[in-house]
């Protein structure tokens, strides 16, 4: 048996100078292959070049996504910082492939630690630069295989569960079934994190366990993105005259596993001025020509009526007849009515100004529970009660204030907890293929992927809520992030919830910049301007999170399925000198309407208000605190009719529809690959202005993939570091 010798990888990055100074050991085993097996030999080289793609975060016309490039590609990229361009350790694994009609074929792993030049006795381990403009590594002398074809895969600091079966840097699998193994796991399975939240955060933060206790820095593992410069799955073909002088060449890029998601200051402080009418509102009417015998078989008698203004379950318009009973104070509902284009002559009441005038007549429609109901008709939850499931629509009369809201944290959404080692995509005929790139017509396809596109996409079943299994492929959950919302309080810098530090939403104050360094004084606006095509890129902002990437099909790009990011503000008016002042006292919202008081809300629409409603008011005008488990117990008692939220703390948040990849440029029409996370990118996000006051908790309701003979062969590998691709997200609210 002739002994097989190992040698060294190199790995550097674009502008990448030093590396870490440990000598890999160069020494190998036995890999397995049986006979008197020929040599060859195979150096791997990385040029580590970054590169981040931005896009928007939501599919509305206030929203910007990238739409430079391609999905495959936004045209900006950036190198990263030192830590996610410092390559620790190298795993390399090589198979024959499956055309080989070769003999003894040889089946390699090794595991490598990654130096700057260092050499062991015999030379075996020596470093060499081959390009130091652009930093680019490779080991002297290449690995020794035999004549065949070989699949070839690399993987930059790979985790652990990829290297568990190896003894120690410097060391092999021995066994080729291991091998084959091992080269399976790489290309088909995912690595997984599903199981261990702490793991999963400190990744997110982008850190380990140090040796030494505490924390420090993570690499960033990288693998083969896949495809030789023929477009094809790597597979490498040795011929007899590729000798050590004379080595084939594999040239292999690689990529971040990973992907990357940052924040661009735009406005100074985060504080954004918003125009608020607080305040009574009036209902809005209009004035109707009805028969109020048209339920009765009786000659048509037309008169006047103010009716107000509403929606049905399905959003269409209707116009509702409170009538008072002589006698009475309070309005009994009489029914919804549709406009037509029929006009009658009608008597006006003194109160109304008197005389005569020709109206539009207006017909009496019949409830259904049925959906989109057929002409006459207008849909509720229930027949018995109509007025329950009707949205009154407000004309507001309150002066216009100014306010503002500081954004003070925020909480990404629906993140992924696994990811394929390498990139997979769908094929045309939709089944998933190992690497490839998009084309506009295909998808990234990621971990549970079936499972994300059988969600069902009926009303009910959409609601992030209701995605049962959404827990077991995400990390905060669109339905866990709402509910903490709920809850959230901010001291200081401090995020609490019932005591407790919060889970989900993070301070501003824990953003890192480029250095890794804590962002701990105020955030102001960077000065680079987002670059064109094709031009390197620096301001991609403090970093949030790292993630793994996240995909479904078009028509699954929905809230509790998408990758999305919240936002919590702080609410402010100003003082006599000009100052921001926390807001004092309660902030309701009641029809889209925002008001001080329950007083205030009564005088906006006290006819038709329910006796519930007004013993809170009683309450309220007592003294005593209104709480959101009162105003809950309220919406149940009215069967949702009187649904008023409360803000509590100045509190509000923003919930943006979901990060873009790539903008098709169509606001009413989703793309492949619009909203996704994908590997190798960074996601760059911006709030460019804020027109309104937030929600006061996140709804989690969403709105909507060669024959040779044996002889001394040697191949030379070359593993290119791809770019960060930088996607820029520019969000308005």
């Amino acid at each position: 048996m002739k002994k097989f010798k190992f040698f060294a990888l190199a790995f550097a990055a674009l502008s990448f100078a030093a590396c870490s100074d440990d000598v890999i050991d160069g020494k190998g085993g036995n890999t397995g292959t049986g006979g008197d097996a020929t040599p060859a030999y195979l150096t791997i080289s990385f040029t580590a070049n970054g590169g981040n793609s931005s896009r928007s975060t939501a599919d509305d016309a206030n929203n910007y996504g990238d739409q430079d490039g391609s999905a495959e590609d936004s045209g900006h990229h950036n190198t990263g910082n030192t830590d996610e361009r410092k390559i620790e350790e190298v795993l390399v694994v090589i198979t024959p492939s499956p055309t080989n009609t070769e003999g003894e074929n040889v089946s390699f792993a090794q595991l490598y630690n990654v130096g700057l030049s260092a050499a062991d006795e015999d030379g075996d381990g020596t470093f060499i630069i081959q390009n130091a403009s652009n930093g680019t590594y490779a080991n002297a002398a290449p690995i020794e295989l035999t004549t065949g074809n070989y699949n070839v895969l690399v993987v930059a600091n790979p985790v652990s569960s990829l290297t568990s079966g190896i003894v120690g840097l410097g060391q092999g699998i021995h066994d080729s079934n291991d091998v084959e193994n091992l080269y399976t796991t790489i290309l088909s399975h995912s690595y997984d994190l599903a199981e261990d939240a702490d793991a999963y955060q400190d990744f997110a933060a982008g850190q380990r366990d140090a040796e030494n206790g505490g924390k420090e820095p993570m690499t960033i593992m990288m693998a083969n993105k896949g495809y030789n410069e023929d477009g094809e799955a790597y597979t490498i073909n040795l011929k007899p005259e590729n000798t050590p002088e004379a080595p084939a060449v594999a040239y292999i890029d690689i990529e971040r596993v990973y992907s990357k998601i940052t924040y661009r200051t735009v406005k100074e402080n985060n504080v954004y001025e918003v125009d608020v009418n607080v305040g009574r509102v009036q209902a809005e009417t209009v004035d109707a020509a009805i028969n109020i015998n048209e339920s009765q078989e009786e000659t048509a008698q037309y008169e006047y009526r103010e009716l107000n203004v509403a929606k049905d379950l399905d959003g269409k318009l209707v116009y509702v007849r409170l009538d008072i009973p002589e006698g009475e104070s309070e309005p009994v509902f009489k029914g919804a009515y549709a406009k037509t284009s029929e006009k009658q002559t009608v008597t006006i009441p003194e109160e109304k100004g008197g005389g005569t005038q020709t109206l539009n007549v207006y017909t009496l429609l019949t409830p259904s529970t049925s959906e989109n109901p057929r002409e006459g008709y207008y849909h509720v939850a229930s027949v018995d009660d109509p007025l329950a499931s009707l949205t009154y629509q407000a004309t507001t009369t309150a002066p216009s204030e100014k306010w503002y809201v500081k954004l003070e944290g925020y909480a990404l959404t629906n993140l992924s907890n696994s990811v394929y080692y390498v990139r997979h995509t769908t094929a045309e005929n939709g089944l998933p293929v190992e690497f490839g790139e998009l084309n506009g017509t295909n998808y990234l396809y990621t971990p549970y992927w079936k499972e994300k596109n059988s969600v069902s996409l009926t009303d009910d079943d959409a609601a992030a809520s209701a995605i049962e299994n959404a827990d077991d492929w995400f990390y905060n959950t669109l339905a866990q992030v709402s509910e903490e919302s709920k809850s959230l309080s901010i001291n200081d810098d401090n995020f609490v919830v019932n005591g407790a530090t919060a889970r989900y939403y993070k301070p501003f104050a824990t953003l890192v910049d480029e250095d890794n360094q804590i962002v701990t004084a105020e955030l102001t606006p960077p000065s680079e301007d987002v670059p064109q095509h094709g031009q390197a890129v620096d301001g991609i902002g403090q970093r949030m999170a790292y993630c793994f990437e996240n995909s479904t099909d078009r028509d699954h790009q929905i809230h509790g399925l998408s990758t999305g990011i919240s936002f919590v503000a702080r609410i402010y008016t100003k003082d006599e000198n000009n100052q921001l002042q926390s807001l004092d006292g309660p902030l309701y919202r009641y029809s889209n309407h925002l008001f001080r008081s329950l007083e205030a809300i009564y005088d906006s629409f006290k006819s038709t208000l329910s006796d519930k409603f007004k013993e809170l008011l009683t309450k309220e005008q007592s003294g005593e605190t209104i709480t959101r488990e009162m105003l809950e117990q309220l919406k149940n008692d009215t069967n949702g009719k009187e649904d008023i939220s409360l803000y509590e703390g100045g509190l509000c948040y923003y919930y943006t529809t979901e990060i873009k990849h790539y903008d098709n440029g169509d606001n009413a029409a989703l793309g492949n690959m619009e909203f996704a996370i994908m590997r190798n990118n960074i996601y760059s996000l911006a709030v460019t202005d804020i027109n309104m006051i937030g929600d006061p908790f996140v709804d989690p309701t969403p709105n909507i993939p060669d024959e040779y003979p044996d002889n001394k062969t040697a191949l030379n590998v070359e593993v290119k570091i791809l770019p960060w691709i930088v996607r820029y997200n520019d969000i308005e609210f």
